[in-house]
This record gives structure tokens, sequence and C-alpha cells, in this order.
């Protein structure tokens, strides 16, 4: 194992968020465009900075077929490779749902999808009525339900 020692002015944002100031403009231009015109700013954006006229943005079949034809064997092993490291990579950053019971009868649990933050499902008995509900955030101290 490599071990890579770093000072205070080590930074592991993406250039984009790191950046200069005029370049953090200028991807901010970009993505007010695109969110604006959608495509359009998309084939705009590909002709000016790439250089590329494009009629529409799904490449035909008979095109990935040519490619795999002229690319070598072993870089598209890696690209493959690269391809499943990085999809098992975010596929363990989803967060799993869970529920739990308490001895006293309280039922705590957290129930994440992705396309949700992480929401905690509270049960609470009051006045003989078992009352349920969801928060984003556990009220409670350090932020855990209790």
């Amino acid at each position: 194992m490599r071990i890579v020692k770093v000072d205070e002015a080590f930074t592991i944002k993406r250039t984009v968020e790191a950046g200069k100031e005029k370049e953090q403009q200028i991807v901010a231009g970009i993505i007010k465009q695109v969110r604006e015109q959608g495509d359009n700013a998309l084939f705009s954006l590909t002709r000016e900075l790439d250089g590329a006229d494009l009629s529409q943005l799904k490449v035909k079949q008979a095109e990935l077929d040519e490619a795999y034809k002229h690319i070598e064997p072993n870089v598209l092993a890696a690209i493959r490779e690269a391809i499943n490291r990085i999809r098992d990579f975010h596929q363990r950053q989803v967060s799993q749902s869970w529920m739990t019971t308490n001895p006293d009868g309280v039922m705590l649990g957290t129930k994440s999808d992705a396309t949700r933050s992480s929401r905690c499902l509270c049960s609470r008995r009051q006045g003989g009525l078992s009352l349920k509900y969801y928060h984003e955030r556990c009220p409670s101290a350090g932020g855990r339900c209790t």
C-alpha cells in the first residue's frame, strides 16, 4: 500500500469546485444554459467546445459496432473493469432501510430510497395511541431516535 502524506492545502474536491472564480463562472454558465435550453444547448456547446456538429445525441448501434472494431481488447477490458468498479462503489453508497421495535413498544427505523434522503420512522405511544411519523433528522441529541 502506498501512503501519501498531504498538507492542509490538499483537497479532494473536483477541479470545478476548487477552481478559480473565472472557471466556476464558466461552468455555472454552461449548467444554466443546459437547464434553460436542454438538448439544444448540448448541440450548441458540442459544436462550440468540441467542434462536432451533431444531429442527435443518441449514438446509433452501427456507430457503436464500428467503434468496437477499432478498440484494443486490453483497453476494452480496462473500460469494463472501471465500469464494474464504479458501479460497485456507488451501489455500496446506497443507504439500506431498517426497522426495529424496542422492548417498550417504540418502533424505530430508517427508510431510504434513491430519490430521497434518509428519513427516520418513529412510533410513539401517547395517551393510549400509537403515533407513527417520518422526519428527516431525529430530534434527540446526536441525531438518533431514542
